[in-house]
C-alpha cells in the first residue's frame, strides 16, 4: 500500500496536480499582494491629493493675508499722505482764535494796565507754563514725526 501511494505521488500526473495547486496558491497570494499594493498606492495618492488641496488652501489664505496687509499699508500711506496739511491748518486756526480772544479780552478789560499786580504775576506764571508745555509738545511731535519718516526711508517704504 505504501508502494502504491508512493507510485501515485511520484507519477507525472501527481506532479502536474501538485504544480497546479501550487500555482493556484501562488497566484492567489500574488493577487492579494497586488491588491495590497494597489490599496497602498490609492491611499497614498489620496493623502497626496488631500495634502496638495490643504497646501493650496493654506497658500490661498497666506496670499489673502498678504493682500490684506498690503491693502492696510496702502490705506495708511494714503491716510498720512492726504492728511499732512491738517496739522498746520488746525495750528493756524487755533493760533488765530487764541489771538482774537486775547485781543477781545484785552479790549474789554481795558488792557493789562487795569489788572492788579497779583493777577499779572499769576498770569505771567501761567503763560510761562503754557509756553514750556507747547514747546515740549511741538518738539516731541516734530521729532516723533521725523523718526517715523526716517524709518520709512531706511526700509524703503
Amino acid at each position: 500500500m505504501i508502494t502504491e501511494i508512493l507510485t501515485i505521488l511520484g507519477s507525472p500526473i501527481a506532479g502536474g496536480l501538485t504544480a497546479l495547486v501550487g500555482n493556484y496558491f501562488t497566484r492567489k497570494e500574488e493577487r492579494k499582494l497586488q491588491q495590497l499594493k494597489l490599496d497602498h498606492e490609492y491611499r497614498s495618492e489620496k493623502l497626496r491629493s488631500e495634502n496638495a488641496r490643504a497646501e493650496l488652501s493654506l497658500q490661498g489664505e497666506i496670499k489673502d493675508n498678504e493682500l490684506q496687509g498690503e491693502a492696510f499699508v496702502e490705506s495708511q500711506k494714503h491716510g498720512t499722505d492726504s492728511l499732512w496739511w491738517v496739522r498746520p491748518i488746525i495750528s493756524f486756526y487755533l493760533l488765530a482764535l487764541s489771538t482774537y480772544i486775547a485781543y477781545q479780552i484785552n479790549a474789554i478789560v481795558g488792557g493789562v494796565d487795569s489788572l492788579p499786580i497779583q493777577n499779572l504775576i499769576e498770569l505771567y506764571g501761567q503763560m510761562i507754563s503754557a509756553i514750556i508745555y507747547l514747546t515740549i509738545t511741538a518738539v516731541t511731535w516734530y521729532f516723533g514725526q521725523r523718526n517715523s519718516k526716517g524709518i520709512q526711508n531706511v526700509f524703503g517704504k
